[in-house]
């Protein structure tokens, strides 16, 4: 990382990987809260389903929730933005 200092403050200048690695984390943290968003989301919409006596369609003919496929998504997700936040290496 390369710092520049001005009169007023000092700012940092982040080379082009640096901002992508940073970009990816921040991505990442996000899809991190999706992930944890969903998989609550599942659980109540699982519960509520118990409570009725009704079953998921989607579940009951492929075997997985529309939640199922959200989550493996979401997963697959931060498994790239994982691969994007990692150093380089030579």
């Amino acid at each position: 990382m390369i710092e520049t200092t001005s009169q007023n403050s000092a700012t940092s200048v982040l080379s082009p990987e640096a901002e992508g690695a940073e970009s990816a984390v921040r991505l990442r943290e996000r899809a991190e809260a999706l992930l944890q968003s969903l998989k609550l989301a599942q659980q109540r919409c699982d519960l509520h389903l118990q409570r009725s006596n009704r079953t998921d369609a989607l579940r009951e003919v492929t075997g997985r929730s529309s939640f199922d496929h959200a989550i493996a998504s979401a997963k697959r997700a931060i498994d790239v933005l994982d691969k994007a936040a990692a150093p380089k290496r030579d």
